[in-house]
């Protein structure tokens, strides 16, 4: 499958969606404070995995050598804003070849797991990857969809 087709596929991430925006606020104003002569990349080394630092710097206008302690409110709420919105643009994916796992689907809550059965609507079966299943690579994936397609084939 190719996304060539499509237009502006994006996704905005919220990489910190535990701490609020104003936590981040009162944290980096903190930094700020107490983090003297620390460039802006150093102090986020220990809040985002290094790989996304120079990204977000970049996306907030902010060199990553600038010190910490001289950035102004607008650079800090530019920050928060990178954090919190971070937009990354679909080019294209791999393909199905390059394929390992899809996660998701109908939570096994609601199937009987002895037929397969949906708990919700009777005479209604499902299998495979339309379940919330999902395994280590190896044939695991395959396993189960040849596991609950029997057990919901079974009955019929």
């Amino acid at each position: 499958i190719s996304l060539k087709k499509t237009k502006n596929i994006s996704v905005v991430v919220g990489l910190l969606p535990d701490i609020s925006k104003i936590e981040l606020e009162n944290i980096f104003n903190n930094q700020r404070t107490n983090q003297n002569n620390k460039t802006s990349f150093i102090v986020m080394q220990g809040i985002i995995n290094k790989k996304l630092i120079d990204i977000v710097l970049h996306n907030a206008n902010i060199s990553s050598q600038i010190e910490f302690s001289n950035l102004s409110n607008k650079d800090i709420s530019n920050l928060i804003y990178s954090l919190k919105n971070f937009s990354l643009n679909i080019i294209d994916t791999k393909g199905y070849e390059f394929c390992e796992v899809v996660a998701g689907g109908v939570s096994l809550d609601e199937i009987n797991p002895q037929t397969m059965e949906s708990l919700n609507q009777k005479n209604l079966y499902f299998c495979g990857e339309v379940l919330d299943v999902d395994g280590d690579c190896g044939g695991f994936n395959l396993q189960w969809a040849w596991s609950s397609g029997y057990l919901a084939g079974a009955l019929l």
